[in-house]
């Protein structure tokens, strides 16, 4: 199975409801409503050790991200509130700035879950997922019957 299957991130779904809206209402009011503007966009890369996963996510700090691996799930969330008020003479303002997003993503058996290393700069969240030690399989060799 290749890795990228398993690297299968549950946002795939959304642009099936962009479809759908288009499908009953031709003006392309789906790209309207941005069903996947939200999520931070996320690469995966293999190499020969390791996988590694990089998430952009500008305007977050470390202390906004929340990292899980549950079940062979990689659960990457953020919750992000600002609240701005500006008072003036018989004027009172208040805004709040609220960015959260998910990203799920099936972890491929062959990860070290416990080796998994994460960290944050810059905006961009870097995680290295190390392989665990394939077993080698023996060449073929033919058995002799006694």
């Amino acid at each position: 199975m290749k890795p990228q299957k398993f690297f299968r991130d549950s946002a795939d779904i959304l642009p099936v409801f962009g479809d759908f809206f288009d499908d009953f209402i031709p003006t392309g009011w789906s790209k309207k409503l941005n069903f996947n503007n939200h999520l931070p966009p996320v690469n995966i890369k293999e190499t020969e050790k390791d996988f590694i996963v990089e998430l952009a996510a500008p305007g977050f700090e470390k202390k906004d991200l929340d990292i899980n691996l549950q079940d062979g799930m990689l659960t990457i969330k953020s919750e992000k509130k600002i609240e701005n008020k500006e008072e003036k003479e018989n004027y009172f303002r208040s805004e709040f700035n609220y960015n959260s997003f998910v990203r799920t993503f099936t972890v491929p058996e062959n990860v070290d879950e416990k080796m998994i290393e994460a960290k944050f700069e810059n905006g961009l969240l870097t995680l290295l997922l190390p392989k665990t030690a394939v077993q080698k399989v023996e060449e073929a060799h033919k058995i002799m019957i006694s």
